[in-house]
């Protein structure tokens, strides 16, 4: 009996370990989708995103082009068009704004 849950417990860990950074990725885009139609740049939403999202934020205005470009698409792909990722001119975060 004790064979079969560490045969049962390996699957799910796998699951976890690939699957919540994948989720975490895909879920950038509609979060700041979201927050750019309910909220104001003061907003709980726009904050929720910085807070959550901050090194999703951090990759798409500091990040290697090859990465900024595609997570920028991503983030502005469904958004109000006056959204934009913006840096934190010498803090340490970056914003979603508009």
């Amino acid at each position: 009996m004790a064979d079969d849950r560490k045969k049962a417990l390996w699957p799910w860990t796998l699951a976890l370990l690939i699957g919540l950074p994948v989720l975490y990725v895909a879920s950038f885009g509609p979060a700041c989708w979201a927050s750019s139609r309910i909220g104001t740049r003061k907003g709980l939403a726009a904050g929720a995103v910085e807070f959550a999202y901050q090194p999703m934020l951090r990759l798409g205005v500091e990040g290697p082009d090859s990465i900024s470009i595609w997570i920028q698409w991503w983030a502005k792909l469904r958004a109000n068009p006056d959204w934009h990722m913006r840096g934190g001119c010498g803090t340490d975060q970056c914003y979603w704004t508009r």
